[in-house]
C-alpha cells in the first residue's frame, strides 16, 4: 500500500472533525443532564416533607416541576444523539465517496444500527447489544460500494472482513479512551501525551480506512 499524504489528510480532518465535535456534544450533554440531576435531588428533602404533611396543591407544583427538569433532560440526550449522527453522516460518508447518491445511502443505512445501539443502551440488553453489533458489521460491509455483488463477496470473505470490521471498533475505542482521558488532564498544560495519542491514534484510523477502501471496495 503506497502512502499518499494528501489523498489521507481530507479524511483524517473529516475524522478528527467527527471525534472531537462529538466529543464536544457528549461532553455539553453530560454536564447538562448532570446538572438537573442534582436540581432533582434537591427536591428530595421538599418530597419527603409532602409526605408528612401531604399537601395535595404543593404535592402537584413540585411534581410538574421535576417533570419539566425531566422533559429537558430528555431533550438535552436527544438533541445530543441527533446531533452526533448528523456529524457522523457528514464527515464519514465523505472519508467513502463523495457523492449525494452514495451519502443518502450511507446516511438511511447508518440509522439502522444507530437506532439499535440506542435502545441497547436504554434497557441495558445483552440481546440488543449483540445484534447491534451483527448489523453494524453488516452496514460495514456495505460502505464498500452499496451494491449486492460486493456486498456478498464482502461477506464470503468475512475471514477478512470481521476481523478487519473488530480492529475498526477498537481503534474507535482507542481513540474515545485517549480523548477522556485528555479532558481528565485538560488543565495540566504539561501532560500532552494523551491529546497527541488521540491524534495519532485517528491519523492511524484514517489510513487504515483508506488501506480498507482500496482493498474491499469494488
Amino acid at each position: 500500500m503506497k502512502f499518499h499524504l494528501k489523498k489521507t489528510l481530507k479524511p483524517f480532518l473529516l475524522d478528527l472533525s467527527f471525534f472531537i465535535l462529538s466529543f464536544l456534544v457528549i461532553i455539553y450533554a453530560k454536564i447538562k443532564v448532570t446538572s438537573y440531576w442534582i436540581l432533582i435531588n434537591s427536591y428530595s428533602p421538599t418530597l419527603q416533607e409532602l409526605q408528612i404533611t401531604a399537601n395535595l396543591e404543593d404535592t402537584y407544583t413540585v411534581l410538574q416541576s421535576l417533570n419539566s427538569i425531566i422533559m429537558k433532560a430528555f431533550v438535552i440526550i436527544a438533541l445530543a444523539l441527533f446531533l452526533i449522527y448528523l456529524i457522523f453522516i457528514f464527515t464519514q460518508s465523505f472519508t467513502f465517496q463523495s457523492n449525494k447518491k452514495y451519502f443518502l445511502k450511507f446516511s438511511l443505512f447508518s440509522l439502522i444500527p444507530f437506532l439499535f445501539l440506542i435502545l441497547s443502551l436504554i434497557y441495558l440488553s445483552i440481546f440488543l447489544a449483540v445484534l447491534t453489533l451483527i448489523l453494524s458489521y453488516l452496514i460495514f460491509c456495505l460502505y464498500f460500494g452499496f451494491n449486492k455483488h460486493n456486498f456478498n463477496k464482502l461477506l464470503k470473505k468475512f475471514y477478512l472482513t470481521l476481523p478487519a470490521y473488530v480492529l475498526y471498533l477498537i481503534l474507535i475505542l482507542l481513540i474515545l479512551a485517549a480523548l477522556t482521558s485528555s479532558l481528565l488532564f485538560i488543565f495540566d498544560f504539561s501532560n500532552f501525551i494523551f491529546p497527541l495519542t488521540a491524534l495519532i491514534l485517528i491519523f492511524l484510523f484514517s489510513v487504515y480506512k483508506q488501506y480498507l477502501i482500496k482493498k474491499f471496495e469494488e
